[in-house]
């Protein structure tokens, strides 16, 4: 899924990389270009704007794996949980709450 990074404290232009994981405070993108940790971003996925800073930033081959610590919530997976199964499970069977 494509996205569309900007650092917001430093010059320079949108990055563009793809989305790798989400949680309901944050998410990890692969760039080709680096975001140093402690950088403020936002990030466009979709409809979607995200504002938050870098925790991490390592080299993954060519291109670069950006953790970000997003300001309010990604999603709230509890409603999404709910929402979809009242006993929620994980891949092996097990219920979680």
């Amino acid at each position: 899924m494509s996205v569309t990074s900007t650092p917001l404290d430093r010059s320079g232009g949108a990055i563009k990389g793809r989305l790798k994981d989400l949680s309901a405070h944050g998410l990890s993108v692969i760039t080709s270009a680096e975001l140093p940790p402690g950088s403020m971003v936002r990030v466009e996925w979709h409809s979607n704007v995200f504002n938050g800073r870098s925790i991490y930033c390592d080299q993954h081959g060519q291109e670069f794996l950006i953790g970000i610590d997003v300001d309010g919530r990604v999603y709230d997976a509890r409603q999404d949980a709910d929402a979809d199964d009242p006993d929620p499970k994980c891949s092996d069977g097990k219920v979680f709450r």
